[in-house]
């Protein structure tokens, strides 16, 4: 757990909150069970969960990394690869269309013991989110599902990698007990 971890966490139900306020549609966060495909590896739980789109809540830890999450290439935004993977596995797992990617900037913990909280709330709603529109694109479930085999490959070595560290660290410890 990072405080940036926690602060996404703490700030989840008041960004949602945030969101209501431009649509105009009270947003509600989606408390059901996780979506799963155990074929596919993917397990989900998006933040709303719409009978049109999903939402999915990001908030920065300060105005410095939600300024970082604006990326312009060739003069056009561009959508954080890792989330664009996200949105997809979304998208295929609760059968939807339209994945929204929303940013908010939010007071934290450190802001309130330096008697900054409610610093945020003093600007325009609209510069203290950024939202990106994700199409679902069933090509890139195919292109995700045609590499799963070395996903799969790669779960093992991993797992390997581990049982033999952890044999290693056993092995030292119990040589360590010896001597002292």
């Amino acid at each position: 757990n990072t405080k940036d971890i926690e602060h996404g966490n703490m700030c989840e139900t008041h960004s949602i909150d945030m969101i209501s306020t431009p649509t105009g549609k009270k947003m509600e966060k989606y408390e059901g069970a996780p979506f799963r495909d155990e074929e596919l590896l993917l397990v989900g739980t998006p933040d709303v969960l719409h009978d049109e789109f999903i939402i999915d809540v990001k908030n920065p830890y300060n105005n410095r990394t939600f300024d970082n999450k604006i990326i312009i290439r060739d003069g056009k935004l561009v959508i954080d690869q890792v989330y664009y993977w996200q949105a997809q596995a979304y998208l295929h797992l609760c059968d939807r269309e339209v994945f929204y990617l929303v940013y908010t900037l939010n007071e934290h913990k450190y802001m309130e013991a330096a008697g900054l909280d409610n610093y945020y709330s003093k600007f325009n709603l609209i510069d203290r989110m950024f939202v990106q529109k994700i199409k679902r694109d069933r090509s890139a479930i195919e292109l995700y599902r045609e590499r799963l085999p070395a996903i799969k490959r790669e779960i093992e070595y991993q797992k390997e990698v581990l049982k033999l560290a952890t044999m290693e660290s056993v092995k030292y410890l119990e040589e360590m007990k010896g001597l002292v």
